[in-house]
């Protein structure tokens, strides 16, 4: 509407001249004006629309906190939406239950990465330099990422207060579960021959199935994350 006020206060002039002079002449220059100005507005109002792909917007994720990336590939932002969940699994290379659930880790990394779930193994030593924690990791053939938490910022996130602890998070960083691995360690020393509740699989069931996760918490049996 703006261009068009400022179209016709430029018009006028040319319009009134032209009738001095003969009068005829009016109208094509009336025309001309006219065409000009619906181009313009033509052009403007045809220019192509942002794709929503180029809308997304990008925030920062949970890893992208002050955490040291040692092994595979650490996202430091999502672009939304991003349907799948995080599995935090904390652990010490010198926590001897930590090594026990070792193979247990594997298989679970092996069962859900397949179903829309990223593992990522977070280790809470503090004075062990990096390359004795990928010892740590390769002996035991990991394979998902590997992140070294010196400062533990990622445990006190999320509230992880023991190795080995589990932290399940959705898309959008929701806590969804925290807490053991499985029963099979009823207190330190003290050791069950089989687990008989497998929480963290049961909650990732529920997580992959659409349903809530009925056990959100559960103590975890380990060695202290010293704050």
């Amino acid at each position: 509407m703006r261009q068009n006020r400022e179209g016709e206060a430029a018009a006028k002039p040319r319009l009134s001249g032209e009738r001095r002079l003969g009068g005829n002449l009016a109208l094509p220059c009336v025309v001309l004006a006219v065409t000009f100005l619906l181009s313009g507005c033509a052009s403007v109002h045809s220019a192509p629309e942002p794709s929503p792909s180029s809308q997304a917007k990008t925030r920062p994720t949970l890893l992208s906190i002050d955490v040291q990336p040692l092994q595979g590939s650490i996202p430091s932002s999502d672009r939304e939406p991003n349907p799948r969940a995080k599995v935090l699994i904390f652990l010490g290379c010198e926590c001897p239950i930590s090594d026990y659930y070792g193979p247990e880790i594997n298989r679970l990394c092996n069962a859900y990465g397949p179903k829309s779930v990223d593992f990522y193994l977070i280790y809470e030593d503090v004075d062990l330099p990096p390359d004795k924690v990928r010892s740590h990791a390769k002996a035991f053939g990991f394979g998902c990422p590997v992140v070294l938490d010196p400062h533990h910022a990622l445990a006190r996130k999320v509230g992880a207060v023991a190795t080995p602890e589990a932290a399940v998070v959705g898309p959008d960083d929701a806590l969804l579960y925290r807490g053991r691995i499985d029963d099979q360690f009823v207190a330190l020393g003290q050791q069950r021959p089989a687990a008989i509740h497998h929480d963290l699989r049961k909650a990732l069931d529920e997580y992959v199935a659409g349903r809530p996760i009925s056990v959100p918490r559960t103590r975890t049996i380990g060695c202290a994350i010293e704050q």
